[in-house]
């Protein structure tokens, strides 16, 4: 058992304020398949996945979704992020998005009947399980009024708002390059890069480089 695969497991929602129990049952019995991941492969896609959750150990993936526009980018995972629950319990046989390994990575996999019998055995993990589908689609419900907002400017604002509110601090590194932000928003990089322009004229933001202020939460702290 590795340390670093321990502190990632501790580090993922699912089991906060669990027992070492717990996290020793899944690290410790040979039921529960950890797999490692060459940079570029990919993980679950559309056309492959398992009815498994899954939990980044070491390493991370980024998350597309494929359009009739091209590839949009969702998220980035790190070591404690867990995917999959869309489709665990999903009775089709389809995944919404594709997850592939940005470096080399080892991921937990956990089968839908080993999760059924840890929240049998487990409670809280069922708790914390309910708690991270709620916030998931809290953050798709976020991407689609971004993806709906009437102009660039909007976009933006709304989405740096968010990164506020999820760092508690007006002020914060942008934890994506330009051209996935414009992916994210759905809106061209010239756009993004005005958005910007214009935010900072209205006085909304501070910028620079990548350090974000939003200055009217600074004024209130």
């Amino acid at each position: 058992m590795k340390q670093t695969d321990i502190s990632a497991l501790r580090k993922c929602r699912l089991f906060t304020n669990c027992s070492d129990e717990a996290v020793n049952e899944l690290l410790g019995s040979k039921k529960y398949e950890i797999r490692s991941y060459l940079k570029g492969e990919k993980v679950f896609s559309p056309d492959y996945f398992e009815k498994s959750i899954a939990v980044i150990l070491k390493g991370s993936a980024d998350v597309l979704k494929h359009t009739e526009k091209g590839a949009l980018y969702m998220n980035t995972l790190c070591a404690g992020n867990i995917f999959g629950m869309s489709g665990i319990f999903y009775e089709g046989d389809s995944f919404p998005t594709t997850v592939t390994a940005k470096e080399n990575s080892r991921i937990l996999l956990i089968t839908k009947e080993q999760l059924t019998q840890l929240f049998m055995t487990y409670p809280l993990m069922l708790t914390n399980y309910l708690e991270i589908l709620s916030s998931k689609i809290h953050f798709l419900n976020k991407k689609i009024e971004r993806l709906n907002s009437s102009d660039a400017k909007t976009a933006l604002k709304n989405y740096l708002t968010e990164l506020s509110d999820k760092n508690n601090s007006s002020e914060f590194i942008l934890p994506v390059s330009y051209q996935k932000l414009s992916s994210m928003l759905s809106i061209g990089r010239t756009s993004v890069y005005r958005a910007f322009e214009e935010l900072i004229k209205e006085g909304f933001i501070e910028k620079n480089g990548k350090v974000i202020i939003i200055t009217e939460r600074k004024e209130n702290q």
